[in-house]
């Protein structure tokens, strides 16, 4: 099973191109909210989609209309990532499956409707809030803006929501039930109420920072994360049929491993779990991974418990593979996180660069493997292994191998 298209949406740039030179430059995409007003708010600072103009991308009048900014976020991803892929999203009964993760329902179209109840009364609610607010209306949006969908899917566990619908396509294609998914995910939680909650939940930085220096993964100065939004889609094919269209792939997904943590008292602990059945699904050990794109979300008790796990898990040959975070550039994009460490470590072994851990300047001495600190570092990547947490405490791990 191959990944042949890449599609991506993000704070630090539109487009794999964009997203790509970000990273390798440790650009953050982090900058002070202009989504809401978030004066009262005790972190003011978010990674914001920029310059996202949906009346350009979408060639249907209208189509944006009605519709959530996570909505939207996957349609373009879906676009470019066929684009990539060589893919026409006109073609009619083109059987292909979308598996998507969304994390959250569409906040800020509740938030809407709730003050349209309170100033005009319950006759005077748009009907659409009742649709478009639902997590499943983002796979829907693709499914009415391309013809050649066949069916969709929704995963809704929250950060690893994107990385369980890589898996599900993936299993999907290896079964024969499909030969080309749309997998990945999206999230737009930007909004007053869900940062609110985030932040009584301790989840969010109290660090008076400048933005871009604020999600420091694996650093000593690392406290809780910075949310994000944004989509990433992938296009998965069996290999037999990106061989019949002519398409080189990126590379392949050969394992996946899923767990839940033991208990709320040991966070991230399913992770030891998820990566070893991971490489025992792939029939592999610990040395044969070249590097390990982290979840990293800048948060002092996970970038710890994820150090911790690695070590117990690969042994004395932890410290000797690249470890890195992209969080520190895009923030924590929830259910499209996965998926953009997954397209990230695509870009890397096509290009044998290893993206940078941004932001890393005094490594917290409990974080002290090899995270490739703000600077891109050459390797050849042969097989590479992307880990998730989630917030329900839920965690996900999925291999990537580079083709013979």
């Amino acid at each position: 099973m191959v990944i042949t298209g890449v599609g991506i949406v993000a704070p630090n740039g539109i487009g794999k191109d964009a997203f790509w030179k970000s990273l390798l430059r440790a650009e953050s995409g982090i900058d002070h909210i202009t989504l809401f007003d978030a004066s009262k708010h005790p972190c003011k600072i978010a990674g914001e989609v920029k310059n996202f103009d949906p009346t350009v991308i979408f060639p249907r009048p209208g189509f944006a209309k009605r519709r959530a900014r996570q909505d939207l976020f996957a349609a373009a991803a879906t676009l470019f990532a066929m684009e990539d892929a060589g893919l026409d999203p006109n073609k009619r009964n083109g059987g292909i499956d979308v598996c998507l993760g969304v994390s959250c329902p569409a906040v800020e179209l509740i938030e809407q409707g709730f003050r349209r109840i309170e100033s005009h009364g319950p006759s005077r609610v748009p009907v659409h809030v009742a649709t478009s607010g639902q997590p499943h209306h983002a796979a829907t949006s693709i499914s009415e803006l391309l013809p050649c969908v066949r069916n969709t899917q929704t995963h809704s566990s929250a950060c690893i929501a994107g990385s369980e619908a890589l898996a599900h396509g993936f299993n999907l294609i290896e079964s024969g039930r499909a030969d080309v998914i749309l997998a990945g995910g999206t999230d737009a939680p930007i909004n007053s109420l869900t940062y609110a909650c985030l932040a009584q939940s301790g989840l969010l930085t109290e660090r008076k920072v400048a933005p871009h220096l604020s999600s420091c993964p694996f650093d000593a100065a690392h406290d809780a994360g910075i949310i994000s939004e944004g989509a990433c889609i992938l296009v998965l094919e069996s290999l037999d049929h990106a061989q019949l269209r002519g398409r080189e792939a990126y590379a392949e997904i050969i394992s996946s491993g899923f767990q839940k943590d033991d208990s709320k008292d040991t966070p991230a602990s399913g992770l030891e779990f998820a990566i070893r059945n991971a490489l025992n699904n792939a029939g592999l050990i610990g040395e044969d991974i070249d590097y390990i794109s982290a979840h990293g979300p800048s948060h002092r008790v996970l970038d710890r418990a994820e150090t911790a796990i690695i070590k117990k898990v690969f042994g004395s040959w932890a410290y000797k593979i690249p470890v890195s975070s992209i969080k520190g550039i895009i923030g924590n994009p929830l259910a499209a996180a996965g998926p953009m460490q997954v397209a990230a470590t695509l870009l890397a072994m096509r290009d044998d660069l290893v993206p940078p851990t941004a932001n890393l300047n005094t490594p917290d001495p409990q974080c002290d493997l090899d995270y490739v600190p703000n600077t891109p570092r050459r390797a050849r990547l042969n097989t590479a292994l992307v880990d998730v947490h989630g917030l329900g405490g839920d965690n996900a791990c999925i291999i990537l191998q580079r083709l013979s």
